[in-house]
This record gives C-alpha cells, sequence and structure tokens, in this order.
C-alpha cells in the first residue's frame, strides 16, 4: 500500500490522438519532454487509427530520448465516441493526480511544476491553470509535410480565477489547464460521459469541481 504510493509519478499525462496532425503531435511531445520536473508519465492513446496510423505514432515515440520515452505508453482504443479513449486512460493511468493534453497544443515548460506546486497548498483539490489561445493556420512545409503556422502571440484571454456559476453557462478553462486528483476516478467513480458528442471535458470539470 504504501510502498505502492510511494512509487506513483506525481501526474499521469494524457494525450488523445488520431494521428493526423503528425508535426504538432511532435511538437507536444516537445513540449513535455522539456519539463522542469520529470515525475509524470505519459498515455498516449489512439482512437479509431488505422495499422499504418498506429505504427506511425509509435515510431514518433520511440525517437523521443530515453529519459523521457521510457515514461510514455502508447494505448491503442477503438469504438465509442470522443470520450471513450479517456475513459480507457484512466484505467491505466497511475499518477496522483491526471491532466490531459492534446496532440495539437502547447504547453510552457512549468507546467507540471506548477500544477505539484498548487496541488501542495490545497492537497486533494483541483488544480486549475490559466490558458492562453493562439491562432494558427494549415501550410505545407517543405518535402510535401503539412505543417501550420501561428499568426498572433499566445493571448491569456481565460479569467484567471475560477468562478463555478459562470461555467455553467460556459467554459472558462480548456482541459490541458486542470489536474484532477486520482480520488475524484479511483474513490468517487467520476467517469467521462460517452454519451456526449461534445463538451464531456466541461461536464467533468463542472461534476469534479461541486465536489473538490
Amino acid at each position: 500500500g504504501r510502498e505502492k504510493e510511494r512509487s506513483r509519478p506525481y501526474l499521469t499525462v494524457v494525450m488523445r490522438t488520431q494521428g493526423r496532425r503528425q508535426e504538432a503531435f511532435k511538437d507536444s511531445l516537445l513540449c513535455l519532454a522539456g519539463q522542469s520536473v520529470d515525475d509524470f508519465e505519459v498515455l498516449v492513446v489512439t482512437h479509431e487509427v488505422g495499422v499504418e496510423v498506429q505504427a506511425q505514432v509509435e515510431r514518433i515515440v520511440a525517437a523521443q530520448p530515453q529519459s523521457f520515452r521510457e515514461r510514455i505508453s502508447v494505448l491503442s482504443v477503438s469504438g465509442g465516441l470522443r470520450a471513450r479513449p479517456l475513459n480507457a486512460a484512466l484505467e491505466e493511468a497511475s499518477g496522483k493526480y491526471v491532466a490531459f493534453f492534446d496532440d495539437d497544443d502547447l504547453l510552457f515548460g512549468h507546467w507540471v511544476e506548477s500544477f505539484a506546486r498548487a496541488a501542495e497548498r490545497a492537497p486533494g483539490k483541483l488544480v486549475r491553470a490559466v490558458v492562453a489561445s493562439q491562432r494558427a493556420a494549415v501550410e505545407m512545409w517543405p518535402q510535401d509535410q503539412a505543417g501550420f503556422r501561428h499568426l498572433n502571440w499566445p493571448n491569456a484571454e481565460y479569467p484567471a480565477h475560477f468562478d463555478q456559476l459562470a461555467h455553467l453557462t460556459m467554459n472558462y478553462s480548456p482541459f490541458m489547464g486542470w489536474a484532477f486528483p486520482r480520488d475524484v476516478f479511483e474513490v468517487l467513480g467520476l467517469r467521462f460521459d460517452e454519451e456526449l458528442y461534445v463538451c464531456a471535458d466541461w461536464d467533468l470539470i463542472l461534476r469534479s469541481s461541486l465536489l473538490c
């Protein structure tokens, strides 16, 4: 019991992908590889991908530096809507907290460290970070690679403080800005609602924040 708890990483990072934006996926992994602390594991969850795309995702993961690569697991999931791979990842997550990070988003280097520091101040509660938005356009890179170009500087347009009532009308907290205590899933039994086509993340934020 206690020995297992001590061996858990602080954070499990769940990254869902369909392998459609491979250059962005590489950048997302680079953001994780460059974190200021390494007390986290990564679950890359492929959803409804073919054999070729699955192999491409696994090759990208295999190309990561060894110290980072050994903390990455790849999980293949089929069936269901967008929430199915997230629930599948929760069954495999071993971190004391769980965060979710899409394959086309970017992180500052202190993302994991900031969650850990905030969690120390408020044990057992959800941790929320401020997220910035940035517009991007698709473009072709050399060798016919599908790339992208950012069109503006990051804009921290979301509220710095969480307002439960305001979130009932609109989600002001992008999902990569949250770290959920493991007990939300292991003890309270919360899961993503797989019947929702969209907004399963928003739904989980509302239900979890009412409790923790």
